[in-house]
């Protein structure tokens, strides 16, 4: 098990999850700015390498499938898309990825949540958000300065945008979608 802020203030610059390392807490990356690449052992019953871009992971270790995006190379440019079969963006999977200005997701996207400062001071400049997310976490997208336009799904089941979700953000204009229940 890895806690939150178990490295906070670190200059680790690459980070290898061994096959017993089963658990990752929300936030074990916060405070880590420098680390741009983590390798996971092929025999991790629980996190896995996906196209030498993203760590995964499954939500719970009974969980049978990969269902969490869990880390993004910071080393990775210009445009990426996010795997249809993923359904949480964990906490910090994305922040400080500088590189990055498009997060893409397919129409048929299961994503459902955006975690906790997931895309925080990131360097993207647009994204949309696609019909099955229900949840948009704290601090999602805070200090993501070149964020100007985010676009939701005609068919979109948000419910909730939480605390701060796009604080510091340079958003021109948004139209939030009618399933929104709190804000």
């Amino acid at each position: 098990k890895i806690k939150r802020f178990a490295f906070s203030n670190s200059s680790i610059k690459s980070f290898y999850i061994p096959s017993k390392l089963t658990v990752l807490e929300d936030g074990w990356l916060e405070g880590i700015f420098q680390i741009d690449k983590i390798t996971v052992s092929p025999d991790n019953p629980r996190y896995s390498m996906y196209e030498d871009q993203f760590v995964i992971g499954k939500s719970s270790i009974e969980q049978e499938n990969y269902d969490v995006l869990i880390f993004c190379s910071r080393s990775i440019e210009g445009k990426i898309q996010i795997p249809d079969f993923i359904e949480i963006i964990g906490p910090h999977a994305f922040e400080n990825c500088d590189k990055i200005q498009q997060v893409e997701f397919s129409p048929d996207s299961k994503l459902r949540i955006i975690g906790k400062e997931s895309f925080q001071a990131s360097s993207i400049t647009s994204i949309y958000i696609p019909p099955k997310v229900k949840i948009i976490d704290q601090k999602s997208f805070h200090k993501t300065y070149c964020l100007k336009k985010v676009d939701f799904d005609p068919d979109s089941l948000l419910e909730k945008i939480c605390n701060g979700a796009f604080s510091y953000c340079s958003i021109d204009n948004i139209s939030l979608p009618s399933s929104l229940i709190e804000i």
